[in-house]
């Protein structure tokens, strides 16, 4: 029934309906991926970051295979309209899964991220300046993590401790 509402809704043009019936349609069993793409596509189209990030979640994640040219597209378009989770997304993407990685972009996606309040984006900062970058700027990783587990992540806190455990010199 959901579906059915949506499809003539997004059909008349509600993009809140474009959106709910690509998110739908990525859950539906089985997935109706291209459907769910061009929904989204659509609803894009009139200029929503929260769309054009579950495109790159889409594109990234769901694809087969993925498309991240795509995906870091619509990561981008988002982040470039102040989505801090597709700057957080983007950051990810060319961290871990672009080859080769880029992790000078990646950290200046996290940070404005970061900047904005994101804690999934101080955490993943936190990560590559301790563990991916070289040399490691372990000081500034541990600013970002305490700034994440100020707000209560328990995934800075851990990371903190390891950070004090593992990589201080001396512990």
């Amino acid at each position: 029934a959901a579906r059915t509402w949506w499809e003539k809704a997004a059909h008349a043009g509600d993009t809140e309906a474009m959106a709910q019936l690509g998110a739908l349609l990525m859950q539906w069993n089985p997935p109706d991926l291209p459907a769910a793409r061009a929904w989204f596509e659509k609803a894009s189209a009139s200029g929503r970051t929260d769309v054009m990030n579950s495109l790159g979640i889409l594109l990234s994640g769901w694809w087969s295979p993925p498309d991240l040219p795509a995906a870091r597209m619509w990561w981008e378009r988002a982040a470039a309209g102040g989505d801090t989770d597709a700057m957080t997304k983007l950051g990810m993407l060319l961290a871990t899964q672009w080859d080769p990685p880029d992790l000078a972009t990646a950290r200046s996606w996290y940070e404005k991220a970061a900047a904005a309040g994101d804690t999934d984006a101080m955490i993943n900062l936190g990560v590559l300046l301790a563990v991916r970058s070289t040399p490691p700027d372990l000081s500034v990783a541990r600013t970002w993590y305490e700034k994440a587990a100020a707000v209560g992540r328990a995934d800075a806190m851990t990371n903190l401790g390891m950070l004090f455990s593992d990589r201080e010199d001396p512990p």
